[in-house]
């Protein structure tokens, strides 16, 4: 029976990168997983330290999907249990960050076409290099995302599938601490744009091609590059080869993954010329096993 509804709660922990929209170069070294955390975190979409906090979901008649979660950063004694203890002045949260996430979705000719289009964001106030002394960094992200997807047999699990999704992102920097200690600008912008097509074969091969460009204030002090620019862009080609993918594979408590991906800048921190020399080659491999069987 096809479930029409369901609602839940959840305590959330996680140790994240450490700083929100830190510019990075080059992208995550997977197309898919940079893709799919937009369920999640979105690309940037990134707290400082290691975080917890309770969240509220629900999906209202296989169509609206919401979510929110409030997440607060844990004390000193319990990220060195963890493990997760941070360097000396790292950034660290200052106060709740609330994260949301909405989406519509919906199936059609039983389930051969999906499309689906949300948003998510988040909201949250920093203490750059966890000083407090002039007050913080304060953070909106803002994202709008869509996605279609087709499957010519979705009752088979080894059916071909081709998917589509844009995702847009944009943060808005209000760097009130940032402006004293570092001496950036008083505010800035980022922005992203990521584009990205795949084309599965039977579960077991998958290409993915992705056009992704980043553009923002042009603020030295903030992005550390030469000109002061954080404008990127380029082009991501990835190969995945599933081997054990499909359910009658000899090893089916065995999975695994081998990814290669290159990515051809266009422009690198702003500038075109010499852009090239920083394209970059992962070649990637993850396996899992079941304990159960």
């Amino acid at each position: 029976m096809k479930r029409s509804a369901f609602f839940g709660t959840a305590i959330v922990a996680a140790v994240l990168t450490p700083a929100i929209a830190q510019q990075a170069p080059a992208p995550a070294p997977s197309v898919t997983v940079v893709m799919a955390k937009m369920v999640r975190m979105a690309p940037n979409m990134a707290l400082p330290g290691t975080v917890m906090g309770p969240g509220a979901y629900g999906m209202f008649d296989d169509t609206l999907y919401l979510e929110g979660d409030l997440y607060q950063g844990l004390d000193k004694s319990v990220r060195r249990f963890l493990g997760a203890e941070p360097f000396n002045g790292s950034d660290r949260l200052s106060g709740p960050a609330f994260y949301w996430r909405a989406v519509l979705q919906h199936d059609f000719d039983a389930g051969e076409h999906y499309l689906s289009l949300g948003t998510n964001g988040l909201v949250a106030d920093v203490d750059p290099n966890a000083l407090t002394a002039f007050g913080s960094d304060h953070y909106t992200d803002t994202g709008i995302d869509a996605t279609y997807q087709w499957l010519p047999h979705p009752e088979l699990s080894t059916s071909d599938m081709f998917e589509a999704h844009i995702l847009y992102l944009r943060e808005s920097e209000e760097l009130t601490a940032s402006r004293v200690i570092a001496g950036t600008k008083p505010s800035d912008t980022l922005s992203q744009l990521h584009v990205d097509l795949t084309y599965d074969f039977g579960a077991t091969f998958t290409q993915t091609v992705q056009y992704f460009t980043s553009w923002g204030t042009n603020d030295a002090a903030r992005w550390g590059t030469a000109g002061g620019s954080p404008d990127s862009a380029g082009w991501i080609a990835q190969l995945d080869y599933v081997p054990w993918g499909k359910p009658d594979a000899p090893l089916s408590w065995l999975n695994g993954r081998i990814s290669l991906q290159y990515v051809a800048y266009t422009k690198f921190d702003g500038q075109t010329s010499g852009a090239s020399d920083n394209n970059t080659l992962f070649l990637n491999f993850t396996v899992g096993a079941a304990a159960n069987r």
